[in-house]
């Protein structure tokens, strides 16, 4: 199954340049626990969490930080092509959340989260006969022998 088929599509998104606080009443508004963080030219440039803002609110006492200044800069994506297992193994290796999903031109197309993973995993669980987990997904060690990588641990 490819990431297109189980992220959020039009993703929220904010600007570097906006301030933290009103990142955090973004993602409160809205139930959300990751933006992408988008330049001047709709360009991904990093993602702020919740617990990023949580740790700005602690340190900064509502002072006016960008989101520039607490956002994770080395973001790791995913593509709309990318198998789901593959981007569930990023999340798990790499210990995040959330993957922004970019098009060729780093331009945020959706976003897929570990919560969009168990989505899929309980519906092809409870849609299953048989009620067996991932018939049709490949298992963990193939994803890893597949991508090169190792799994941690």
């Amino acid at each position: 199954m490819p990431v297109r088929d189980c992220m959020s599509k039009n993703p929220i998104t904010i600007h570097a340049q906006d301030d933290y606080i009103s990142a955090c009443k973004i993602m409160e508004y809205h139930a959300i626990r990751h933006l992408p963080v988008l330049d001047d030219h709709e360009h991904l440039v990093g993602i702020v969490a919740n617990q990023d803002i949580q740790v700005a609110a602690n340190r900064y006492l509502q002072c006016a930080v960008e989101v520039d200044e607490i956002m994770h800069r080395d973001v790791i994506t995913a593509t709309p092509d990318m198998p789901l297992d593959e981007a569930a193994l990023l999340m798990a290796k790499h210990h995040i959340g959330a993957l922004p999903v970019v098009n060729g031109r780093d331009t945020v197309v959706g976003i897929i989260t570990k919560s969009d993973v168990f989505r899929v995993i309980h519906e092809r669980i409870t849609s299953s006969p048989d009620r067996r987990p991932f018939p049709a997904l490949a298992p963990w060690s193939a994803v890893e022998k597949r991508s090169g990588e190792r799994r941690l641990g």
